[in-house]
């Protein structure tokens, strides 16, 4: 040990009993989407989460789903909402907002603005998925570019698309 001085550090500690509030935007319900939910929904006690499906699976004739605007302040396990936050003073409950493959039109100027004061502002941590239809590409919005911590150019078709034409499986003979 050439050096025994840097075997301790003196530091404090804050413990809190504090749940994280977690904000979880998509529009279909993808595999990443899945896998944050089924993290954050069941498995960790110290998250409190709220997710958010613009295109959410339905059946054909089910009645709509109601209005339940995501909120940090819902019963701990009641996480399904079927809006966004209703109010900036919402949005900045949240300690981390993660957006998925979501569409430009879906969040407005005003919005944008709200989550860029929520990140510079509050703190809270702005995550954002690539997704193959929309995130980041589709996104011409000055506030959102400015969010993003990538330059590219815009477009407005799918980044991903499949090689082959629409298929149908069928059973064979054997």
């Amino acid at each position: 040990e050439l050096f025994p001085n840097n075997n301790e550090w003196n530091f404090d500690v804050a413990v809190s009993d504090d749940r994280t509030n977690v904000l979880v935007i998509d529009d279909r319900p993808r595999w990443e989407f899945r896998y944050l939910r089924n993290l954050f929904d069941s498995r960790d006690k110290s998250v409190h989460l709220q997710y958010v499906l613009m295109h959410p699976d339905t059946l054909e004739g089910a009645p709509p789903l109601p209005e339940i605007p995501a909120s940090a302040s819902r019963k701990f396990g009641e996480s399904e909402a079927t809006r966004l936050p209703a109010t900036p003073a919402e949005w900045r409950k949240f300690d981390v907002i993660i957006l998925g493959d979501i569409p430009p039109g879906l969040i407005g100027e005003e919005l944008w603005g709200t989550i860029r004061d929520c990140v510079q502002q509050r703190g809270a941590m702005l995550v954002l998925i690539a997704g193959p239809s929309h995130m980041p590409h589709a996104f011409t919005n000055e506030t959102a570019r400015s969010l993003i911590p990538v330059e590219y150019e815009n477009t407005a078709g799918e980044i991903i698309t499949g090689p082959e034409p629409a298929y149908r499986l069928m059973l064979t003979a054997a």
